[in-house]
């Protein structure tokens, strides 16, 4: 029955579903465990989230960009 929840633990994964729902539908007290355990990150999500990460980057503004409009690059701590 394990390699059954591992296979579509990792097949819902890279559906797209969400880590948080797959750990609640295995029954996991912990999202390490659905993690670690359960899922494998495909060649093809690691592709899609290097592409994710290169696009967050490249909305960043620059440092004049955000100081013509009056504002600044220090991030407030709460």
């Amino acid at each position: 029955m394990l390699i059954y929840h591992k296979t579509i633990a990792t097949r819902l994964l890279n559906l797209g579903a969400n880590l948080k729902d797959i750990q609640e539908w295995l029954g996991h007290s912990t999202l390490s465990t659905t993690t670690s355990i359960y899922t494998h990150y495909s060649y093809h999500n690691k592709v899609i989230t290097s592409k994710l990460i290169e696009r967050a980057y490249e909305t960043i503004p620059e440092q004049a960009e955000i100081e013509q409009l009056g504002g600044t690059m220090e991030v407030q701590m709460r």
